[in-house]
């Protein structure tokens, strides 16, 4: 209580952060009476699955410095779902403990749950940032970014990030089904990979610096006049090193390609979900007409495509950050709380 009477002569720290594949995201917004101070907007590479250290210093100064400071986070498990019901005991009837279980009835007739033991391993991401204040289900933040734009078509809508993707099927009368899944481990590896080449790289480039400094070193005592300086690079520098385009347009090709895997995955991944929403009866399905990406990291055009001719139904594209959608949902929390 007494915290609660204080935090009005205290400036209000919201942090939105997601673990993404390799990329950690983090925005950080100062709000002093009810006014945004500052904004400030990170990525992170994120090594071993983990937090990065770098992203948990910047949380834990925050931290200390504001008492009033809220980590927010989107739950990232199988352990999660949403059931097209009105009452926790019918939860039973698609496999669902509603006492091992988290669950938020939302309106419309439908709820999104986790699994209490889920929580748990998702919180502990965090420890390393003093914990975590806000776990979000992914479903609360689709229905968030979607909720003013249903109409009667019923629409698939997917939450699609580089490592995971959350489907939610709805309308304006209500959610009918929905699931989370990992996607794209494999490609993670090949990340590992580049990141041997790149050491590989950077000890080239050591031994060419050496190279060229002894080059230079005798040049000046004339040893090397009449030498070709353009013939001596040519034989020492390395294209990929001297074409810095060169490397960029390599690097933007891998990313195309990686996406296009990625497509491929999501891919599957939409057409057994779809074939268990109209072949189950406990969703009681009706028609899909289109689908919507909520987009988190600008997927290529060529992935798209390969969706759009195997699923042959309308895409459409609609841009979404998650940081930015935590620290919303955030805001609402601590206005509920008064």
């Amino acid at each position: 209580m007494l915290k609660m009477l204080l935090r009005p002569f205290f400036s209000t720290i919201l942090i939105g952060v997601n673990l993404d594949a390799k990329v950690c995201s983090l925005k950080i917004v100062v709000i002093k009476n009810h006014r945004i101070k500052s904004t400030i907007n990170k990525e992170f590479k994120i090594v071993d699955k983990e937090l990065p250290v770098e992203a948990a210093k910047m949380i834990k100064s925050y931290k200390r410095k504001y008492p009033f400071t809220y980590l927010s986070a989107m739950s990232k498990t199988y352990n999660q779902g949403l059931a097209n019901c009105s009452k926790k005991s019918q939860l039973i009837q698609f496999g669902i403990n509603p006492k091992t279980s988290h669950i938020v009835e939302m309106p419309n007739h439908w709820v999104f749950y986790i699994q209490n033991l889920a929580i748990d391993e998702n919180r502990v991401k965090y420890i390393r940032a003093l914990g975590l204040d806000f776990l979000f289900s992914p479903f609360a933040i689709v229905y968030e970014n979607i909720k003013a734009k249903l109409s009667k078509k019923i629409k698939l809508y997917v939450l699609q990030e580089r490592g995971s993707m959350t489907l939610f099927v709805a309308n304006d009368v209500g959610v009918y089904f929905g699931g989370f899944f990992m996607i794209g481990g494999e490609l993670e590896q090949s990340d590992e990979e580049n990141a041997i080449m790149e050491v590989r790289s950077l000890k080239e480039l050591s031994e060419l610096d050496s190279i060229l400094g002894s080059l230079d070193e005798l040049n000046e005592i004339g040893e090397l006049e009449d030498l070709d300086e353009e013939l001596i690079r040519k034989e020492f520098v390395p294209e990929e090193v001297d074409s810095q385009k060169q490397k960029e347009a390599e690097k933007t090709r891998l990313e195309g390609l990686k996406d296009l895997a990625r497509a491929s995955n999501a891919l599957e991944v939409l057409t057994n979900s779809i074939n268990e929403f109209y072949s189950n009866p406990i969703y009681n399905a009706q028609f899909i007409e289109s689908i919507v990406i909520l987009d988190t990291y600008g997927i290529t055009e060529q992935a798209l495509d390969h969706i759009r001719n195997a699923i042959m139904l309308d895409i459409k594209v609609q841009p979404i950050n998650i940081p930015d959608a935590l620290i919303e949902l955030a805001k609402a929390e601590l206005h509920a709380q008064g």
